[in-house]
């Protein structure tokens, strides 16, 4: 097998420049984001063009962050590479220099002709809108202001290939240098048969009976459907283009700490802090939550296909068993099959098989083992002991569900788990208790009856608030031990406000 790969892509290889060459980062130096405050934004920028000179970092557009000047759906401009910023990004001096433009699309709400810039929703399926219906769009939903095609198309020379990071049934992912822009990206090669063929079947493109050169065409409509999907932690897609034989390739963002199964592999739960488990289930609903706004399934979900960045940030990659919601059936094509439910193999299945999946994620995250299940065993509840966090078993077992009616939405545990990093970091923050990193976990444990007391009253949920006496540590540092007293004591007012103005409420309404 392994040569047949070598010789399959001794061409290839021999494309390859031996060269040295100065890798540059996405970033926007002198230009900070003004809702998290974030230096020199890396990656996406959005600038609003209501708002003078206002920007956000991806994460902030996409949590839909305001201020009293900025509203969420103000049409933000999407700058990808630092060098293409535009001069100015006043609305009216955009649309004036861009007035000329013909996309040859109309718009998705009237129907009608778009001439010059288009603006695309980023919280519902709406790709394509005129400035005019997009002034009455829902006023909850973010929108991106487009002034040239949104997906660029790169030359096959313009990529250098160096090592080879995977390959699987839809082809081979390469480290590899955007020469143009000298950055360093993740190059997918491939498989043109496969691809095409799942292409035209999944999202109902093409019939089946498509010549060739309607397939090509529905694998640049799939592409259109990869990006519709904008989601700080879905990795970015940069680009496409075709080798030399019409084979398609795709340039993705690359990032630095690899997969999830990798990072499992390497780290003992032990030695991965409690909040960082958090903050990475937390990216990886924020992922699920983008892609089924749009009503899409990813349909596998898995430690493979989740990426981290630099920071530890999670990132949903490998969009190609991606099924359209609106279908009413579907093939069972996918990479994997370890993570999905006994409905995946029936074909009768919506977006509640990623929440399955998720689940199975999860009790991976914080057991340090892969999960018990098949498809014809539940998850093994004994097994569940492995994890001393009462609130996660809740979580792994409302995800896990045997039947589908009985799962939460992704929105739930994302607002949970949002919900618990959030009042966690600020608790500690407030105390001080953020200056013993090597003490973070312990002190989470110790803080953690509380703070899901307070998640509690927040959402109006029930999750267990006790963990097991052994996960509680022994903090020895008594200044250590009076911070997380006081910090307690916090929790506990704060609750109590919480049920206080609840009640307030509750009578107010009556």
């Amino acid at each position: 097998m392994l040569h047949t790969i070598k010789r399959r892509f001794s061409k290839v290889v021999r494309l390859i420049d031996q060269g040295s060459q100065i890798i540059v980062k996405r970033k926007h130096y002198g230009i900070d984001c003004d809702s998290c405050g974030i230096k020199d934004i890396e990656g996406d920028r959005f600038c609003c063009t209501i708002c003078q000179s206002h920007n956000l970092c991806s994460e902030c557009f996409c949590s839909n962050k305001i201020n009293k000047k900025h509203e969420i759906n103000h049409p933000c401009i999407l700058i990808t590479h630092p060098e293409n910023s535009p001069t100015s990004h006043s609305l009216q001096t955009v649309i004036k220099e861009n007035s000329n433009k013909d996309f040859n699309i109309c718009c998705d709400l009237c129907d009608d002709e778009i001439k010059g810039v288009y603006i695309k929703c980023n919280g519902c399926y709406c790709t394509f809108m005129c400035l005019k219906c997009s002034k009455t769009h829902d006023k909850d939903h973010a929108q991106i202001l487009y002034k040239t095609v949104r997906l660029e198309k790169f030359q096959f020379e313009d990529i250098k290939l160096q090592n080879m990071l995977d390959n699987g049934n839809f082809g081979f992912v390469y480290d590899s240098i955007l020469k143009p822009y000298k950055y360093h990206v993740a190059c997918k090669l491939m498989n043109r048969k496969i691809y095409n063929r799942l292409s035209f079947r999944r999202f109902n493109f093409a019939p089946r009976e498509a010549n060739l050169e309607e397939k090509f065409l529905c694998v640049d409509k799939e592409l259109e459907a990869y990006i519709e999907i904008f989601s700080s932690n879905i990795v970015k897609l940069l680009g496409y283009g075709r080798d030399h034989t019409h084979r398609l390739f795709l340039v993705l963002e690359f990032l630095e700490n690899g997969s999830l199964e990798d990072f499992l592999i390497k780290k003992t739960p032990a030695e991965i802090p409690f909040l960082l488990k958090l903050k990475i289930m937390l990216n990886v609903a924020t992922g699920l939550r983008d892609i089924h706004a749009k009503n899409f399934i990813h349909a596998d979900i898995k430690p493979k296909n989740i990426l981290l960045d630099s920071s530890y940030t999670a990132k949903i990659c490998d969009l190609g068993s991606m099924k359209n919601g609106n279908l009413d059936n579907y093939d069972n094509n996918t990479g994997g099959l370890y993570y999905l439910p006994l409905e995946f193999f029936m074909g009768q299945y919506d977006k509640r098989i990623d929440i399955f999946s998720y689940g199975l994620i999860m009790y991976h995250v914080f057991s340090g083992q892969r999960h018990t299940y098949t498809a014809n065993n539940q998850l093994n509840i004994s097994k569940l002991n492995l994890i001393e966090i009462l609130f996660i078993k809740n979580l792994i077992l409302k995800a896990t569900n045997i039947n589908p009616n009985e799962r939460k939405s992704i929105n739930y545990f994302k607002n949970i788990l949002q919900s618990y990093v959030s009042l966690a970091e600020t608790v500690m923050k407030k105390f001080s208790l953020d200056e013993y990193p090597a003490l973070e976990s312990d002190i989470v444990f110790a803080l953690n009856n509380s703070i899901v007391k307070n998640v509690n009253k927040e959402l109006d949920i029930k999750l267990d608030p006790d963990c097991s006496p052994t996960s509680r540590g022994q903090i020895q540092d008594e200044k250590v031990k009076k911070k997380i007293d006081r910090a307690i004591q916090h929790l506990a007012f704060s609750n109590e406000s919480i049920e206080a103005n609840n009640d307030f409420i509750f009578t107010t309404k009556l």
